[in-house]
C-alpha cells in the first residue's frame, strides 16, 4: 500500500484561476470578439465524468459536465457613457440573427487575452491553459454585493470528450 504524504507535494500544485473570459461570435459577416479581464476571485468552474455502469459492472465514463460560473464586477449596467460598450448589451447580442455560433473561452493560469488589437491569444507561458466552450446556454445574472452591483455568468455544458475543449 502507497503512503502519500500531503507535505511533500505543498507548493508543488499549480493552481490556475481564471483570469478572462474571451467570446467569439462568428456568421454571416459577423466576426465579433468580447474581452471581459476583469474577473472577481470566486469565480471557479469544475470538470466532472457522467458514468454508467455497463452489462460487466464496469464504470464506463459517457462523457463530462463543465460548469462555469464567472463573476465580473461591474457599475455600468444603465448609462454608459459614448463609446463604452456595454456589457449586458454585447452579451445580449450572442444571439442576434446572423450569428451561427459563437465561443465561450475560459482562460486558466498564466494564459493571457491580449487587447482586441491584436486578435490571437498568448498561450507561450507554462502554467496557463484555456477551455472552449462551443454554443453553450449563458444564463446571466445581476448580483448586487456590498455597495455595487455583479453581473454573473453560468453555464453547464456536456461533452463527450475533453480533446478538443481542454487547451
Amino acid at each position: 500500500m502507497a503512503t502519500i504524504n500531503f507535505r511533500d507535494i505543498a507548493g508543488k500544485i499549480n493552481l490556475i484561476p481564471i483570469n478572462g473570459v474571451r467570446i467569439c461570435k462568428h456568421g454571416d459577416g459577423i466576426e465579433d470578439i468580447i474581452y471581459i479581464h476583469n474577473i472577481e476571485a470566486e469565480s471557479s468552474y469544475s470538470i466532472v465524468p457522467v458514468t454508467r455502469q455497463d452489462h460487466y459492472r464496469n464504470n464506463r465514463t459517457l462523457g463530462y459536465i463543465i460548469t462555469v460560473t464567472v463573476y465580473i464586477a461591474h457599475n455600468l449596467l444603465i448609462n454608459v457613457p459614448d463609446g463604452e460598450p456595454d456589457i449586458i448589451q454585447e452579451l445580449n447580442n450572442i444571439w442576434s440573427p446572423g450569428v451561427k455560433y459563437y465561443h465561450f473561452i475560459l482562460m486558466l493560469g498564466d494564459s493571457s487575452i491580449n487587447p482586441p488589437s491584436s486578435g490571437y491569444i498568448n498561450t507561450s507561458k507554462n502554467k496557463g491553459m484555456w477551455i472552449e466552450l462551443r454554443n453553450p446556454v449563458l444564463n446571466l445574472e445581476i448580483e448586487s454585493i456590498e455597495y455595487r452591483p455583479r453581473l454573473i455568468i453560468r453555464t453547464n455544458y456536456f461533452t463527450k470528450a475533453l480533446l478538443g475543449v481542454l487547451f
